[in-house]
């Protein structure tokens, strides 16, 4: 048996064992006679002949679906952390490279390896014998405050809050994020549960794939460049993306086209999903005028809450996962980022701690042979 099929069946039998420890409510089988499980508004599914189906996503009740076909057997979801603690574990870490170096992902792939996002009003044809969807194994929480914020003046108080909202965003959307505005809309939701609101086109992340520093590629760790060449797969991936812009740009810079091709749609989605693990939604057009921007601090801001000295004490007290197996950030590496930065681009160090938080509650599993592009 080859390497990846024995990887396959390996995560297939995990999800089974997962399965069998779910209560029906939570794993629901699908056939051909059943249909779509009842109570699945917003998701159309027709059965085709030869255990064919055609998902669609309507997208009046989840921005997104996620889904994982592993040999005959399909499993769909609405919150991607369904898929997790169902025992697909193994982290895809050509979705983080994009995230560092593109500040999206540029297909439908997810931190989770081999599962996929169907997005709002697409669909997708699939072939299986078996067919689950994955109920909610629990619901979204909000992880304590992690610093006492009681005894600081005004303006700090404000920069600890959002610090310590941080873990909370992560694990909503269950991915690392890159930019603060996921805490603006954090707490818009909160504001708008139950009702729907809107954010200024200015909020939805813009990054610099053309300038990035140099020194990103001297952050990975000798583990994972060792099974996996970073800097080719990022040469790929922007061959790939100027090949699309040569054609589909219409007279528009690569940074735009990037931005309105790949990065909006990415982030939007996202908030979107973050909005609704609070209870609100996230409407598709855009408030008129400037929007202020979420302060996460400077460097010389209160240490306990300072991104930048966060980020230093990763190479200390990160998850085995960080500070091993993906990145080496030393101290002396990360000063010359944190001094070298652009001004207001914090997307590595909030990348950094947010993929810490994501893999401190969710130990992830990863292998030694990552798939090619």
């Amino acid at each position: 048996m080859m390497a990846h099929e024995e990887s396959s069946a390996c995560h297939l039998n995990a999800a089974h064992q997962s399965a069998e420890t779910l209560c029906s409510q939570q794993l629901v089988p699908m056939n051909l006679s059943g249909g779509w499980p009842e109570g699945r508004k917003g998701v159309d599914i027709e059965f085709v002949s030869g255990h064919r189906a055609n998902i669609t996503n309507l997208g009046t009740e989840t921005p997104c679906l996620y889904y994982i076909q592993k040999n005959e057997t399909v499993f769909i979801t609405a919150q991607l952390s369904n898929l997790y603690h169902l025992g697909f574990k193994q982290v895809d870490e050509r979705y983080l490279i994009e995230l560092v170096h593109f500040g999206c992902t540029v297909n439908a792939a997810t931190i989770l390896q081999d599962v996929c996002v169907l997005n709002s009003e697409c669909k997708v044809a699939l072939k299986a014998n078996e067919w689950y969807w994955v109920n909610a194994s629990r619901a979204y929480c909000d992880e304590p405050n992690l610093i006492d914020a009681s005894n600081a003046i005004d303006i700090e108080r404000l920069e600890i809050k959002n610090f310590n909202m941080l873990p909370s965003v992560t694990n909503r959307i269950f991915s690392p994020v890159t930019h603060s505005a996921y805490l603006k809309v954090a707490c818009m939701a909160k504001e708008h549960a139950g009702t729907t609101f809107e954010i200024a086109e200015e909020d939805v992340p813009r990054f610099d794939a053309e300038n990035v520093s140099k020194d990103l590629l001297k952050i990975y760790s000798r583990q994972l460049l060792a099974s996996f060449d970073v800097k080719k797969y990022i040469e790929n991936v922007r061959i790939k993306l100027e090949r699309a812009w040569a054609t589909e740009s219409n007279g528009t810079s690569f940074a735009d086209f990037l931005w309105q091709k790949y990065q909006r749609p990415f982030h939007f989605r996202q908030m979107k999903v973050l909005a609704r693990s609070y209870g609100a939604d996230l409407r598709g057009t855009f408030t008129q005028g400037t929007s202020e921007r979420v302060s996460l601090g400077g460097v010389h801001s209160n240490s306990i809450a300072n991104i930048y000295d966060a980020f230093q004490r990763l190479f200390f007290y990160g998850t085995e996962f960080v500070k091993k197996h993906w990145l080496f950030i030393p101290p002396i590496l990360t000063a010359r980022i944190i001094n070298n930065r652009e001004t207001a681009d914090d997307s590595v160090f909030i990348f950094a701690l947010t993929l810490d938080y994501l893999t401190r509650f969710h130990p992830f599993d990863f292998s030694q042979n990552i798939k090619p592009l």
